[in-house]
């Protein structure tokens, strides 16, 4: 969380997201769901399988003190620099792009942000 907070301070984290609740994809389809708009909408190209060697693993494993940061491609690099020198496990689990869709080639999976979002609120459309 210390190095989080240094990163944040620093400047350079355009958002964070914790991974406790339903583990990196989600985290990753909130922060999606939430930077798009109807005129500019996000979507990410993954790599999870960099987290462990099962992607549902990767996927879904939730965890205390692990953060999804976004950074420009230069910062991300200070990022991963900061957190081996303090042995901290890190690395880059994809792009974000316009496409407006979520994909990870190695999990075969491919969801469009604005189906992540309905499926996230349908459970509050009373």
């Amino acid at each position: 969380a210390k190095l989080v907070a240094g990163l944040i301070a620093k400047g350079i984290v355009q958002s964070a997201h914790d991974v406790s609740d339903g583990g990196a994809l989600c985290a990753i389809a909130e922060m999606l769901i939430g930077g798009s708009s109807p005129h500019q909408p996000l979507g990410a190209d993954l790599h999870l399988g960099k987290l462990s060697g099962n992607p549902l693993t990767a996927a879904f494993s939730e965890g205390h003190s692990r953060y999804l940061l976004e950074l420009t491609p230069h910062h991300a690099e200070e990022a991963l620099l900061a957190a081996r020198a303090l042995s901290i496990p890190a690395a880059t689990l994809g792009v974000i792009n316009t496409s407006g869709t979520l994909t990870d080639h190695r999990c075969n999976l491919s969801a469009t942000v604005n189906d992540l979002a309905h499926a996230w609120q349908s459970p509050l459309d009373w």
